[in-house]
């Protein structure tokens, strides 16, 4: 398919028009090389598909997909988890982390992993309530940002960073939704 698929007479037609102009029969040549690679290009183009059907080459299977990513991130949420349960857990200095910092990470750790078991019917996904709810929080801030951008209250410095992080935050939200939503095929 790839074979099937590639660029057809780049070359040939780069090497026409690379010809010296002393060259005898110079245009006729690059005329050839452009009815050449234009018919190939519409002949492999347009039996594209039926190479495919014929090879039986499977499309993604976006069910599969987004099952696979729950698995994986259900496993990496569990590593998380289990190092936050650590009683030896210490910063670098040794001290222990306070427990509302613990309680953060570990309730960050428990929402980006995977369900429990599946929803309830009529219900969301808690994951997927919480990705939604934090776009819109997201997006007010924005708002807010550009009223703030607007009426000159701060440095233009600091509103750049204050727009990387919610640029930051908004991708992280978004980086695999695709998979992270059912709803799509």
């Amino acid at each position: 398919v790839l074979a099937w698929s590639g660029m057809r007479g780049v070359v040939t037609v780069a090497a026409a028009q690379s010809l010296p102009d002393g060259t005898p029969y110079r245009p006729q040549l690059v005329l050839i090389a452009f009815v050449v690679a234009g018919t190939t290009l519409l002949a492999q183009g347009l039996t594209l598909p039926r190479v495919i059907r014929i090879l039986k080459i499977s499309g993604d299977a976006a069910a599969a997909d987004r099952a696979e990513y729950g698995e994986l991130i259900t496993e990496l949420s569990g590593t998380a988890l289990a190092i936050l349960d650590d009683p030896g857990l210490c910063q670098p200095d040794g001290r222990p982390y306070p427990g509302e910092v613990l309680d953060r990470v570990r309730e960050a750790a428990r929402t980006r992993g995977g369900p429990s078991g599946p929803p309830a019917p009529g219900t969301a996904d808690p994951r997927e309530q919480y990705r939604r709810l934090m776009l819109q929080v997201l997006a007010a801030e924005r708002a807010e940002l550009l009223g703030a951008r607007s009426a000159g209250a701060y440095t233009s410095r600091t509103l750049s960073r204050a727009q990387r992080a919610l640029d930051l935050a908004e991708a992280a939200l978004q980086q695999v939704p695709d998979l992270a939503d059912p709803e799509l095929p």
